[in-house]
């Protein structure tokens, strides 16, 4: 019983496009995985960050509202600092005319 060489080489033709569509099979089912796998750390990720600017968000909106309270304008701060300025030069000037009366009446009563 002789062997046809045509049929040995559609048996190996065969056998060898079944190897390779298991290997191929077994590496799209890997891919596949990879890639839900990859999904789902995204939609994780997607959401820890969602959470994270909604945290930023809500502190920044909270800074909007206290920086009046805590922070002072350059301007405001300078207005104010004049305006003291201005009175203490007014009590220097009461003080010196104070001096000068007591410095006076010494004169007058020695």
């Amino acid at each position: 019983m002789s062997l046809d060489p045509n049929w040995i080489m559609q048996t190996i033709t065969l056998l060898a496009l079944g190897a390779i569509s298991y290997f191929i099979k077994g590496a799209m089912s890997d891919i596949k995985k990879g890639i839900a796998a990859n999904d789902l750390r995204v939609k994780e990720l997607d959401l820890k960050h969602t959470q994270n600017y909604s945290a930023l968000k809500d502190e920044l909106n909270d800074l909007k509202s206290d920086l009046p309270l805590i922070f002072v304008l350059k301007e405001d701060f300078i207005r104010t600092l004049n305006n003291v300025e201005g009175k203490i030069g007014n009590i220097d000037t009461k003080i010196d005319q104070l001096i000068r009366m007591n410095l006076q009446r010494g004169d007058k009563n020695g």
